[in-house]
C-alpha cells in the first residue's frame, strides 16, 4: 500500500488502459497484418503499411475468416524519398486520432512493421557516423509510440523476428527485428509484447498448421501480458478485445 504523504505529490497505481498499445513480432508469413485485420464486421481499422502487404486483405483466407473486417483504410509508404517524409507520414494519422478524439472510429491503428520502417529510415537518414543515423531513429520511434500510446484507440506495431545472442542474459533470445537501442527504448512502452507463430498440430494426415499467439514470458522469447491475454491459437484481435474489455481501464 502506498502511504499518504505531506509533502509530496503522490497518486495511487494507474489503471490499465482503456486502449492498449501492442508490439506483435512474426516472421514472414506468421500472419501478422492478417491478425491486424481480424477486428470483426462491426470495427474499423487503419493500417499505415510500410512494408506494401495489405494484399493479403483481398486474399481467400482472409475473406473466409469469420471474424475478418471490411472497413479496412491504408496509408501506403511507396513514394517516401527522405526521412522528413517518413516520420511525418507515420505522425500524422497519430496526431489526427489524437486531436479528432478518432472521430472517424478507428478501433485499431498500426504500423506495419517497425522493421521496414528502420531499413527505410536508415537507408535515407544522411550522417557522417551511422550512430548518428540510430541515434535519429531511436528519437523518431520513442515519439510515434508514445502518441500512439495517447490515441483513442488500439494501437498495434508489427516487427519481424531475429534471433540474437543477449550478453547481459549469456543466451540466445528472440526479439524485434530492430536495433538494440530501439528495442530498449520502445519495448517498456508497450502494453503486450506478443509473438505469433506457425505450428503443426496432430500426426501424419491429419496434421494442421495452426496460428499461435503467445505473450508469455519466456528466457527465450521476451513477451509482456499486462492484460492476462495467454495463448491463443488460431487467434483474432477480436479475441483480444474481449480480454482488454473485461480488464481495460477498471
Amino acid at each position: 500500500m502506498i502511504g499518504k504523504s505531506k509533502g509530496l505529490n503522490v497518486s495511487r497505481p494507474a489503471n490499465l488502459p482503456k486502449y492498449a498499445n501492442m508490439g506483435l513480432g512474426g516472421i514472414a508469413g506468421a500472419g501478422k497484418t492478417h491478425f491486424l485485420g481480424t477486428v470483426g464486421k462491426e470495427n474499423k481499422v487503419l493500417i499505415l503499411d510500410t512494408e506494401g502487404g495489405t494484399a493479403t486483405y483481398n486474399s481467400e483466407s482472409f475473406l473466409n475468416d469469420p471474424n475478418h473486417t471490411d472497413d479496412i483504410d491504408v496509408i501506403s509508404f511507396d513514394d517516401i524519398t527522405n526521412v522528413a517524409e517518413l516520420v511525418r507520414r507515420v505522425e500524422e494519422p497519430l496526431d489526427y486520432v489524437i486531436q479528432t478524439k478518432n472521430k472517424d472510429g478507428y478501433t485499431l491503428v498500426a504500423v506495419d512493421s517497425l522493421t521496414e520502417f528502420q531499413e527505410r529510415f536508415l537507408s535515407l537518414h544522411v550522417a557522417t557516423d551511422k550512430r548518428q543515423s540510430y541515434g535519429a531513429l531511436r528519437e523518431a520511434l520513442y515519439g510515434i509510440v508514445q502518441k500512439a500510446r495517447a490515441a483513442a484507440c488500439h494501437t498495434i506495431f508489427t516487427a519481424r523476428l531475429k534471433a540474437t545472442h543477449d550478453e547481459v542474459l549469456n543466451r540466445e533470445v528472440v526479439r524485434f527485428e530492430v536495433s538494440p537501442g530501439v528495442y530498449s527504448v520502445i519495448s517498456g512502452l508497450f502494453d503486450v509484447i506478443a509473438f505469433l507463430d506457425l505450428q503443426r498440430k496432430g500426426l501424419g494426415d491429419r496434421a494442421k498448421t495452426i496460428r499461435v499467439l503467445d505473450p508469455t514470458h519466456s528466457l527465450r522469447t521476451p513477451g509482456k501480458d499486462r492484460y492476462g491475454i495467454g495463448i491463443v491459437e488460431n487467434p483474432s484481435f477480436t479475441d483480444v478485445l474481449k480480454v482488454i474489455a473485461d480488464k481495460g481501464g477498471n
